[in-house]
């Protein structure tokens, strides 16, 4: 019994370890956020930026500054827009940048 709990509890500290060398996660209906992906395109977020333009299945590389993030976009069918702050968070600019995404082809009717 003694060996069944240690070999439990060093799987769950492996499984830990790994999850939190994952990318960090903007959540299940937008899609997975991190750094080392290559991507399709840059978008540069300025001072006078009120909103981004993205389609679901693409892979941008957003930048604000010094500060950049690569996204697969993986929204879900019903979400269309949500605010860059979910996946770049703010950088007390006070200005809230929203992130419209277009239908990608793997939702089209063919």
């Amino acid at each position: 019994m003694h060996k069944i709990t240690t070999s439990l509890f060093l799987l769950a500290l492996a499984l830990g370890g790994a999850a939190q060398a994952a990318p960090a996660a903007t959540g299940p209906d937008v899609g997975p956020v991190g750094t080392g992906a290559i991507a399709e395109r840059v978008l540069e977020v300025k001072a006078n930026t009120r909103y981004l333009n993205v389609r679901n299945g693409e892979t941008v590389a957003i930048r604000q500054g010094e500060r950049s993030v690569t996204w697969f976009v993986q929204a879900a069918p019903n979400v269309t827009v949500v605010p860059l702050s979910r996946i770049l968070p703010r950088d007390g600019s006070g200005q809230e940048v929203l992130v419209y995404i277009a239908a990608g082809p793997q939702y089209l009717d063919f």
